[in-house]
This record gives structure tokens, sequence and C-alpha cells, in this order.
């Protein structure tokens, strides 16, 4: 595993820098629109067009790579990246900020995908599942670290984007002088809607809604902890508490759905995030040590939801992981691309105000329980798996690059004599996890 580390170290190293960077404009954005007076409903169409651009980058950017290469696309999509960063700086027009943050979206999206389609070329079969851990953790630190740096310096200066784009700009340096080859072709963006709903419909559900939550979080959290009074140090930090707090309970929360039904698991995170939104809108988060439990455990309900259901939607699928996976990130990223004006719709429809804190809390609280009802729904209609055909894996949400890096993956087709791929026959406990008790004797599939 060494060795493996040692050839990953350099595109690592610039996977940290670039999401560094990310992390912080991911904060800076919001809070500088709310800074420079702009309302509630234009920071959440600013949000939406920076989801939108993401999800447009999975379509478009391995078009990209084939026509002109990784190394080429990595560096063009620094600087369009950090030049649609900087370029905040020079236009005060909501409407250019919504072209740049799709321009965002659009890079780091790529970016992401060029880094993990490297990672997926130079991790061996027996040594995928340990790189995507360590990349998920990777992902997670990096994010989290650069939302720290809200405390360097005043959100309405040129200098912070300035840092942010910094950031993005120094990762092509390890990328550009790396010796590793040349990785294949991105996987394309494949999706189906229906084979999706037909492996889960809870799975699908239940992710649509943790998009809901998180894209309107990330959008709007950050403009309105400042509207509502807290330093911008302290805002990094409560930040940076929601993703530790989905980091720490990912992986025991995974394992408890490989003993368990899965569906129970995200019934129960979801109720807990119910709970956990109810207390922070009725106002339990007033000193920062208070809030950064409440929002360490607001991270734990919604951000393992991602992987949790596309753990159970593999389960019940017989057919493409890269197709399933690919469409629940479909799924969470409309969800993110919604969830912010869902959230400014609904404050303006029931108290015909902008929304502020406590209400954004108050509408996440309805959309884990819509999530809960729905699980539970679907549990009483239909009758859970007789065993998991695979193990929890950590995966946080980015591309469909890490989806090829998921040991997942390696089983979802073989290559016959024609060059046709056929579709796997799984026996039921032949990849079975080793987290669970043996089972005296097979039962057919059920049917999903």
């Amino acid at each position: 595993m060494s060795s493996a580390l040692n050839r990953l170290g350099t595109l690592l190293v610039a996977a940290f820098i670039l999401l560094t960077g990310h992390g912080l404009q991911l904060a800076l954005v919001p809070l500088r629109a709310e800074l420079s007076g702009w309302s509630v409903d234009w920071i959440g169409w600013i949000g939406t067009s920076y989801f939108a651009g993401f999800l447009l980058g999975c379509f478009t950017v391995p078009s990209v790579v084939s026509a002109v290469g990784h190394v080429r696309t990595f560096g063009v999509l620094t600087a369009v990246g950090a030049g649609s960063l900087l370029a905040l700086a020079l236009i005060d027009s909501p409407w250019g900020w919504l072209l740049l943050r799709v321009a965002s979206g659009w890079a780091i999206s790529g970016l992401y995908l060029v880094m993990e389609s490297w990672l997926n070329e130079m991790a061996d079969g027996q040594q995928r599942g340990t790189v995507l851990s360590i990349y998920t953790v990777l992902v997670l630190v990096a994010i989290a670290s650069g939302q720290q740096l809200l405390a360097a310096g005043d959100p309405l200066s040129t200098d912070m984007l300035v840092l942010g784009a910094l950031f993005i700009l120094l990762a092509a340096v390890p990328v550009g002088l790396t010796r590793a080859p040349v990785p294949q072709p991105l996987p394309a963006f494949r999706f189906s809607i229906g084979e999706l709903f037909r492996a889960s419909r809870a799975a699908t559900l239940a992710t649509f809604c943790a998009g809901l939550i998180t894209g309107a979080f990330w959008t709007l959290v950050p403009a309105l902890l400042a509207k509502d009074g807290w330093s911008r140090g302290d805002t990094g930090t409560l930040l940076a508490a929601t993703i530790a707090g989905g980091a720490l309970l990912q992986l025991p929360l995974g394992r408890l759905s490989d003993r368990v039904d899965r569906r129970l698991v995200l019934a129960a995170m979801t109720t807990a995030g119910a709970l956990v939104c109810g207390l922070l809108g009725g106002g339990a988060g007033a000193d920062l040590w208070t809030a950064l439990l409440v929002m360490g455990l607001l991270g734990g309900c919604v951000m393992p939801v991602y992987s949790i259901a596309l753990a159970h939607a593999n389960d019940n699928s017989s057919g493409d992981f890269l197709r399933i996976g690919t469409t629940m990130l479909l799924m969470n990223t409309l969800g993110s691309m919604s969830g912010p004006i869902a959230v400014t719709t609904l404050a303006r429809s029931t108290t015909g105000l902008d929304p502020d804190l406590a209400g954004y809390f108050v509408f996440s609280t309805g959309f884990f329980a819509v999530a809960t009802a729905i699980v539970l729904l679907m549990m009483l209609l239909r009758r859970a798996p007789r065993a998991h055909f695979e193990a929890y894996e950590l995966n946080t949400r980015s591309t469909q690059g890490a989806f090829a890096l998921d040991p997942r993956s390696d089983d979802d087709s073989t290559l016959t004599s024609t060059g046709v791929r056929s579709a796997p026959q799984r026996h039921p406990d032949a990849s079975r996890s080793p987290h669970l008790p043996p089972e005296p004797s097979p039962e057919p599939r059920p049917e999903p």
C-alpha cells in the first residue's frame, strides 16, 4: 500500500490544495453577497447556478478530455475556476455573478473528474477501497480547512478572492509535474432514473431530499450566519463542524447499515436530522459551543445519506454500478439546485419575508420529515433485501470518476468474447460483506 501512496502522492497533494481553495470559495461567495447587500433571493439563485454548472461539467468535461488530454484540461479548468472567482471582484451585477458561478461549478466538477480518473488508473483492484477512503477523508478535511480561512481577512476585500483563486491555481503545479501515466478516457455520464427508481424509490427520493438540504445549506447558511451577527471566524468554524460531524459518523453509520436494513438507518438519520433542525430553528444554538455540537450532529444526519442510499440502491440493482451511481449523483445535484430556491420561495409564500437562519432550519425540518415519511412508506410497501450484496464503502458526492474508483464497480459487468459487456451474475453470498454473519441457506433475491 505504501508504494501505491507514493505513486498517488502528487495527485493527493493537488487534490488537497484545490479543495482547500474550493472550501474557501464555497463559503466566501454567499457571505460576500450578503455583505454586499444583495437579497437572499439572488443569493439563492447564485447557489443554484453553481450546482447547475457542476452538473454541466459532469456531462461535458469527458469530451473535452478526449479532445485535448488530461493535463491540458486540468490546466484550462484551473484557469477557468480561478478566473471566475477573481472576476467576482470586478462585476457588481447579480446576472454576471450567475454566469460566473456556472463557470466555477463547471470547472470544479471537471477538476474532480480529472483527479478521480487519475486515481482510478493508478490504484489496482485490491487497493481501490483504501484509496477511495483516503480520498474521501482528504476531500472533507480540505474543504473544512478552506472554510477556516474565512477568518484570514475581510470577505469584501479582493484579497480573499485572490487567496481562493491562488489555491485553485497552485493545484495545477503537482499535476503538471507528475510522472504518473495518463489515464484512460473519462467515464461518460450515464444515467437512468427509471432504473434507479426500480432499484430503490426510498434511496432515490432520500438522496434528492438530502440534496435539497445541503444545497440550501451551502448557499444560504454562510450568508444567514453573517446576517444573524456571527463573526466570519465563527461562521467558518460552524461550517467546518458540519463537515466534521458528517465525516465522523459516515463510517459507523455505514457499517451499521451493513447489519440491518439500510432503509432503517436512513429513516433514523432523517428523523434525527428533523429533530436537530427543529432545535436549531428554535434557537438552540445561541452560544458557539452549543451551535458547534448541534451543527456537527446536523452534518452527521445529512451527509452520510447519499452514500448509504447509494449502497442500498446498489444492493437492489442487477445493473451497472456506474449508471446507478451517476443517477444518484444526478438526483442529489438536482436537489442541490432546487434547495436554495425552495427555501426562499417557501419563506416568501408563508411569511412574506426573506428567510432568516431560524427559517432555514424550520424548512429543513420539513425536508427531513418528508424524507422520513418516504423511507418508512417504502419499507411498508416493499420487503427488505435478504442480505447486503456488498459492504458499505466510504463515498462523498463528487463526480462519476469516484464511482469508477469504487471497488463495487469491478463487478458491474464482464467482457464476453464478442466484446459485449454482460450483466453480472451475483450469487447471493458471493460478495457478501465480511461484517455480516453467515446465513444458513440462500434465498431468491427480492424483486425491486
